[in-house]
């Protein structure tokens, strides 16, 4: 984790210093939005927004934890499981474990023993227990909380921090869901045209002050070779540190 945690903090670093420009088809007026990524503070409302309307009565929770003794990394691991990970920290160890909401499903003996024989070459514990009224955004949100999101407005702990990195490296999803449990999004209307990422300070220029400046190609350009010489060489520097 030594060596990931500096690329991370890096990562977060970039994605605090960018925007996003938008132009309006009709008016040409120009907005700028900040450049949110999954660990982000606004993550938590994506979540909820998107699972606000899901409660599940009663079910089986399932808890399979992966042996990582079968696998080089937890790369291979995830590869493997195909599924969401959750990474638990205790003692300074990881190990990535799903969990699984089974909405209105009881498993007998039988169930687990086929379970059991479906998993045993990749997991070390299983467990099981029922549960009753769920509501599905509040049980996620309490793993976003403790695993995903890291921004600056509370204090974060190594564990979290440590998570999050993980999440980052394998680029997992943290939850996933079954087909037709969520409804079909809505389609809108294009209004706006997406014109591009570009630094929140043009220099010495503030973005949303100065969008003006987004027009001046020579000024532009500059200021595009001074960002892809400064972030790559930030990487090179951990590089060689690492090494």
């Amino acid at each position: 984790m030594s060596v990931i945690l500096p690329f991370f903090e890096l990562y977060l670093e970039y994605a605090s210093k960018q925007a996003l420009v938008f132009e309006r088809e009709e008016t040409g007026e120009r907005l700028v939005l900040p450049y949110t990524t999954r660990f982000d503070r606004s993550y938590k409302r994506k979540v909820r927004g998107r699972l606000g309307g899901i409660f599940f009565l009663k079910g089986t929770h399932l808890v399979i934890t992966t042996d990582l003794n079968q696998y080089l990394d937890p790369i291979s691991a995830t590869r493997s499981l195909k599924r969401v990970l959750e990474f638990s920290f205790e003692g300074g160890h990881g190990s990535p474990h799903l969990h699984i909401l089974l909405n209105n499903l009881f498993l007998n003996r039988s169930d687990l023993k086929r379970l059991h024989k479906i998993v045993r070459p990749h997991c070390r514990w299983i467990k099981v227990k029922r549960f009753y009224n769920i509501k599905v955004w509040g049980y996620v949100l309490k793993y976003v909380r403790k695993g995903l999101v890291v921004g600056h407005e509370r204090e974060i702990s190594k564990a979290s921090l440590y998570s999050a990195a993980l999440y980052w490296l394998i680029g997992s999803r943290l939850f996933t869901t079954s087909r037709g449990l969520l409804p079909s999004p809505k389609r809108k209307r294009k209004t706006c045209i997406f014109l591009g990422i570009y630094p929140r300070l043009l220099r010495v220029y503030p973005l949303e002050e100065n969008l003006a400046l987004l027009d001046d190609f020579e000024f532009l350009c500059d200021v595009r070779a001074s960002d892809d010489w400064y972030w790559p060489s930030r990487i090179r520097k951990l590089r060689s540190e690492a090494s």
